[in-house]
């Protein structure tokens, strides 16, 4: 069975028993597809995962209870869950530190790539150097700009994404205890289309040849100047 006729069965199926929120319930098994095919799964490899769409539209009927646990046995569950939860929040908020420390380096290594470029030494915690290996420099920090922002980009959209999947859990698992439906569950990597995912790659390939070019540039330019492999002693940058 492919796509259109998993769709079009459970679409029927889901008229049938006169669910409401059709096109909702469509629309989650139309991403689902989607995204898994992304993934390289064949619509046939989906629908097989998925099971017989007339079974799936039928858990979400109202009127119809799927065997459950004791009522000792889901309130366990439930307050598994709910101790499970605890260490779930720690690691999403250790996960968004993570994500904005890497926002404040991209704006640390902008900041200093200007004050490089721009020949600005604010307290003078930049040490002297010549202008054109300060401008080199300046270039190896733009770079690393670029890439941490590229680094942040993904790693916000992959926190973002790994918490929607804990939150489809989640939902899934109460509405199981409840006796209710069962949604798709959510890939945990995040979801970007092909053309942005072509551009981050296609961004960090390039910045990174800037950046290890740059660093071997700079290295030697301010070899040459200073007439010393060891141009840091010679410029006393670790002279108080």
């Amino acid at each position: 069975m492919n796509r259109s006729e998993f769709i079009s069965v459970l679409t029927r199926a889901l008229k049938e028993n006169k669910i409401t929120d059709v096109d909702d319930i469509v629309s989650e098994y139309e991403a689902h597809f989607r995204f898994k095919m992304q993934d390289g799964y064949s619509e046939e490899e989906i629908a097989s995962k998925l099971g017989d769409p007339e079974m799936l539209a039928r858990q979400f009927d109202p009127g119809i209870k799927t065997a459950g646990k004791t009522k000792g046995g889901k309130v366990l569950t439930a307050f598994a869950l709910a101790f499970f939860d605890v260490f779930v929040v720690a690691f999403f908020i250790v996960l968004l530190t993570w994500a904005v420390a890497m926002a404040i380096a991209t704006v640390s290594f902008t900041a200093l790539g200007v004050c490089l470029a721009g020949d600005i030494n604010v307290y003078n915690l930049i040490p002297e150097m010549p202008y054109w290996s300060s401008l080199i420099f300046s270039v190896c920090m733009f770079s690393l700009a670029i890439l941490s922002a590229v680094g942040t980009v993904y790693f916000f959209s992959f926190t973002r994404q790994l918490m929607l999947s804990y939150i489809r859990f989640h939902k899934n698992a109460l509405s199981v205890l409840a006796g209710g439906p069962v949604y798709p569950s959510l890939a945990r990597h995040p979801r970007l289309n092909d053309k942005a995912r072509r551009l981050l790659r296609s961004i960090t390939l390039i910045t990174l040849i800037i950046f290890v070019l740059s660093c071997i540039t700079a290295f030697v330019v301010s070899m040459l100047s200073a007439g010393a492999l060891g141009f840091w002693h010679q410029w006393n940058w670790f002279v108080r």
